[in-house]
């Protein structure tokens, strides 16, 4: 399976993509900004974004809160990505991935859940 992704994915990714899809091995195809390439489902099978920091509620009209920690460095290249990704390519968002396509789409988000500080958590494969 070839999948699309900003930066190297951690073994933990790897393994929930391989069980998810029933499949041996993940291609990571490492996209770069520069070369303005256009992804679609002859040349990647997938789109995983991953989880990290909170997504700029800017980005959805909204001012950033007390507990909002935000990359917009980050969201300013995935949000770039997505614009270039055709629309027939499958796209996977896991926690701020599922947030960034949501944004992308746009949709709003609740930026501070009660309990749900701090930054990594584990992923269970």
């Amino acid at each position: 399976m070839k999948v699309v992704v900003l930066e190297q994915l951690s073994t933990p990714y790897i393994n929930f993509i391989k069980k998810m899809y029933r499949v041996e091995a993940v291609e990571q195809i490492i996209h770069d900004e520069k070369s303005g390439m256009s992804y679609n489902k002859k040349t990647a099978d997938l789109l995983l974004l991953t989880g990290g920091a909170d997504v700029n509620p800017e980005l959805y009209r909204e001012p950033v809160g007390k507990y909002t920690h935000v990359n917009t460095g980050r969201d300013k290249r995935e949000m770039n990505l997505l614009s270039r990704c055709h629309s027939t390519l499958p796209k996977l968002g896991i926690c701020r991935g599922a947030q960034i396509l949501t944004v992308h789409c746009g949709g709003q988000l609740i930026q501070h859940v009660t309990g749900h500080e701090g930054g990594s958590h584990d992923i269970d494969t």
